[in-house]
């Protein structure tokens, strides 16, 4: 009887020092927004902005449609030559990660930080413009 409650004890023990030095995963609080990962293991916010969506058209038919975000420059920095990693809390319903989630460089216009969704000329007609994504190692996280 002695030897049960001992065995008991020591795994009761063991048990309470494991959950001790488990690390609870940190992850965004809502579905869509994008942090990065730090050195520490922490979750930094990015930069959150609404866009503006704006088109442009003339009289020989070329319309432009671009999305601009305010600001020449984002007020979030990051060392040169650290690699990056961010963490976004997605609902993806079974669909492939990569068809949800792109990440597109933002040209400096005189209004702040755009880019092209789509254009269309007397010869045709693009959707998709910005054919410049950065490519993506997409992971589970925790």
């Amino acid at each position: 009887m002695c030897t049960k409650l001992t065995v008991a004890a020591f795994c009761c023990a063991t048990f309470a020092l494991l959950a001790q030095d488990s690390i609870k995963v940190q992850e965004p609080e809502y579905l869509g927004i994008v942090a990065v990962l730090d050195s520490s293991g922490a979750l930094q916010p990015l930069e959150r902005q609404r866009a503006k969506h704006q088109s442009k058209a003339n009289v020989f038919g070329f319309i432009k449609g671009t999305t601009i975000i305010s600001g020449a420059h984002s007020p979030i920095r990051f060392p040169a030559g650290q690699p990056l990693e961010f963490v976004v809390k997605l609902d993806t319903a079974g669909y492939d990660p990569f068809l949800i989630v792109r990440l597109l460089p933002l040209a400096v216009a005189k209004n702040g930080r755009e880019f092209v969704i789509m254009k269309t000329s007397a010869m045709g007609f693009s959707p998709w413009v910005n054919d410049t994504l950065i490519a993506l190692n997409i992971a589970n996280y925790g």
